[in-house]
């Protein structure tokens, strides 16, 4: 019995290192999606506009992707290295089953790597990483709500299962995906308040 509490404890302990590495992961999607957003309009500064200057804000050293970091961030080869670096982002840590449903699951294990190189698939990547960035903080704010409470932990994994097993939080992307390969890229919803009975991060 002691062995199975202190098991419980390390998976307790992971969940909000968990958040607090999320925390970092979704401030350098987010800084992503802003100058991805920004490239299209040119609205960058020269000194902005180039795929090392977009490494080095996201914490990435230039030297790891490969190619020129002059090169200007619109250009598809720099594209296609952005977007290896997101997918990175997405499947950093794996996908742990008592975080996402079985749909949204299978979902993530799929992503064809082929998407990468698909014509507006930054946008779209970055998407899928930031939710997945936020389900870890959802959970990580979950459980310090719960341990407040007094929930154990065990009885924490057990509602927070329930909550998610029916969830299909990449539907809409799914439809996108199917877009893209049609052709027709959609436009990304931008960025709002987490909704209603959505946890939100709050370090302390």
């Amino acid at each position: 019995e002691k062995e199975y509490g202190q098991g419980m404890g390390k998976r307790a302990i992971a969940v909000i290192d968990q958040g607090d590495a999320a925390a970092t992961d979704l401030n350098r999607i987010q800084l992503t999606k802003t100058i991805l957003s920004q490239a299209k309009t040119g609205k960058l500064a020269p000194a902005q506009a180039t795929i090392g200057a977009w490494a080095k804000s996201v914490g990435v050293d230039p030297a790891n992707l490969g190619i020129d970091p002059n090169l200007p961030v619109v250009s598809e080869v720099a594209q296609s290295a952005m977007a290896q670096t997101v997918v990175g982002m997405i499947g950093a840590g794996g996908f742990p089953a008592n975080n996402f449903s079985d749909a949204d699951r299978k979902f993530l294990q799929s992503i064809p790597g082929g998407l990468a190189n698909q014509p507006g698939s930054n946008e779209l990547l970055s998407d899928i990483a930031e939710r997945v960035a936020q389900r870890k903080l959802d959970k990580a704010n979950a459980w310090a709500d719960a341990r407040e409470n007094k929930t154990s932990y065990e009885q924490f994994e057990r509602n927070w299962r329930q909550k998610i097993s029916k969830e299909d939080m990449f539907a809409d992307v799914r439809g996108r995906i199917q877009g893209m390969e049609g052709g027709n890229v959609p436009a990304l919803p931008q960025s709002g308040p987490i909704k209603p009975g959505h946890y939100q991060w709050k370090p302390k």
